[in-house]
């Protein structure tokens, strides 16, 4: 399970911690016309607090550097200080996982630089942490990989109460869901099928990899709506 490896981190810290654009090539982190970094989103830069999300990166760099809004700055995934948290092996093709945390701050801006092997930037770009707001977001287009659970192509919907199980294409390796008081989940014998339980009404995403890592070995980040 992910809450075991790569997400156990994530816990010990505090909690469960589209249209792509390309990357600005600037030089100054600072700089005003710095672009938004390409997510799963759906809009250039925005990432849901609480919620996991993917932001395309170069195909290799060296290190990750982040400067938040206040101007205080951290160095890859794993810091204490960090309201982002980024896993740059776990991909989908060129897309990387990222997760805001629930304490992240709304509607600021943070850069985020791809670093080479001599600490030069490779490229950088911003992202803003915003509330999912079904008005605003379309969930359809966070969907990233195989995430055809019962036939569902976009967004799988449920209602509180459901306990639904599905087929996965392939093993299960590891997995997340957030926030998991909206959804939870559990995998069955021979992690070839997860079944989803929905607790309360709302938007959650459900992330899993796959032991073939053909494309990465993210397999699918999965948007579930809950209605009551």
């Amino acid at each position: 399970m992910i809450e075991r490896l790569w997400f156990t981190s994530i816990i010990l810290l505090v909690a469960v911690f589209g249209p792509i654009v390309a990357f600005a090539q600037n030089e100054k982190s600072g700089s005003d016309d710095l672009q938004a970094c390409a997510t799963n989103a759906g809009s250039p830069g925005v990432l849901f607090r609480r919620h996991f999300n993917t932001l395309v990166a170069p195909e290799v760099f060296n290190s990750i550097q982040l400067t938040a809004a206040d101007g205080s700055s951290y160095t890859n995934s794993m810091s204490t200080v960090a309201d982002i948290i980024l896993f740059p092996d776990v991909r989908f093709e060129q897309q990387i996982q990222v997760f805001s945390m629930p304490r992240a701050k709304t509607d600021q801006r943070t850069v985020i630089e791809f670093r080479g092997s001599s600490g030069e930037i490779l490229t950088s770009c911003f992202v803003t942490v915003v509330e999912y707001d079904a008005s605003i977001h379309d969930a359809s287009k966070t969907r990233v990989g195989y995430c055809n659970f019962g036939g569902n192509n976009g967004v799988s919907n449920l209602l509180v109460g459901d306990v639904r199980t599905f087929d996965l294409p392939e093993k299960y390796r590891d997995g997340a869901i957030s926030p998991r008081s909206v959804l939870d989940y559990t995998l069955e014998k021979g992690w070839r099928q997860v079944t989803f339980v929905a607790n309360s009404a709302g938007f959650a995403t459900f992330v899993w990899l796959g032991v073939d890592t053909g494309n990465g070995m993210l397999k699918g980040l999965c948007p579930f709506i809950v209605l009551n």
